[in-house]
C-alpha cells in the first residue's frame, strides 16, 4: 500500500474512532463535555496512527532527472533522424516536364534535366538539337546545328559542383567522341570553372566552352524570359 493511501485509510479510522466515542457520550456523561470531546480526539487520532503504523508502505521507484533528460534526448535524435530519413531526396536521373525544367530553381535540376534545359536553349535558336541518349557516361549529349559553320556540332553536358574544374582530360574525351559522331565541331557546357590546361587543349581542337559563367549569364536568364514568354511564370 502507498503512503497516500495508508494516510488515507488512517483518516478513515480516526473519523469512526471519534463517531463511536460520541455515541457512547452518554456512558460517560461524569466527564465535562470539553474533556470528553479532548480525549476523543486524541484516541481516534492514537488508533489512525496505529493502523497506519502496522501497514508495510510500498516502494516506488524514482527516476532520476538525469535518466529522465538522457531518454527524451535520445527520443528527440530517433525522431530528427527517421525525420530525415523520409525527408525527399534529391533523384539525381530524374526528368520533369518542361514547365518544371524551365521554372524550378536551378539548384533543384538533376543532370539530367540541365542537358534539357540546354536542349530547349538551342531549340529556341533554331540549330536543331538531337539528343544522343548517352547519358552521364562521359559521351555526347546533344547533336546541334552550327548556323555559323553550317556543320553539326557535338556538345557535352557537364553539371558540376562548383570547386570541381573540368580538366584537361575531359577534353580530350570530347575531341574523340566529336570524331565519333562525325562531327568537326564540339562544344563544352559545365556549370564549373575550366582549368587553363583544359582551355588551351579546347582551342587547339576547335572545341568551344561555356563555364558557370555562361550557364548563369547566359542560359539562366534565357530560361527566364522563355518561361515568361510561355506564360509559365508573370
Amino acid at each position: 500500500m502507498t503512503k497516500k493511501d495508508k494516510d488515507q485509510l488512517g483518516y478513515s479510522i480516526a473519523l469512526i474512532v471519534f463517531l463511536l466515542l460520541i455515541m457512547v457520550r452518554n456512558f460517560f456523561s461524569f466527564i465535562p463535555i470539553m474533556y470528553f470531546i479532548g480525549g476523543a480526539l486524541a484516541i481516534s487520532f492514537i488508533v489512525g496512527e496505529s493502523v497506519k503504523a502496522m501497514i508495510p508502505t510500498k516502494k516506488t521507484k524514482r527516476k532520476s532527472t538525469k535518466n529522465k533528460t538522457k531518454n527524451k534526448e535520445t527520443t528527440k535524435k530517433k525522431t530528427n533522424k527517421k525525420a530525415t530519413n523520409n525527408a525527399p531526396k534529391k533523384n539525381h536521373n530524374q526528368l520533369r516536364c518542361k514547365k518544371e525544367v524551365m521554372t524550378l530553381p536551378f539548384e533543384k535540376l538533376s543532370w539530367r534535366e540541365f542537358e534539357r534545359l540546354c536542349y530547349y536553349y538551342y531549340e529556341s535558336k533554331g540549330q536543331n538539337p538531337r539528343e544522343t541518349g548517352e547519358g552521364a557516361d562521359g559521351g555526347i549529349d546533344l547533336i546541334i546545328y552550327n548556323n555559323k559553320d553550317k556543320a553539326d556540332e557535338a556538345v557535352q553536358i557537364k553539371m558540376y559542383a562548383k570547386h570541381r574544374q573540368v580538366d584537361v582530360k575531359i577534353i580530350r574525351e570530347l575531341n574523340t567522341a566529336k570524331k565519333n559522331h562525325k562531327c568537326m565541331l564540339a562544344r563544352l557546357i559545365t556549370t564549373s570553372d575550366i582549368s587553363l590546361a583544359a582551355m588551351r587543349e579546347a582551342g587547339d581542337n576547335r572545341i568551344d566552352t561555356h563555364d558557370g559563367f555562361w550557364v548563369e549569364n547566359t542560359l539562366l536568364k534565357w530560361r527566364d524570359q522563355e518561361a515568361k514568354r510561355l506564360k509559365y511564370i508573370k
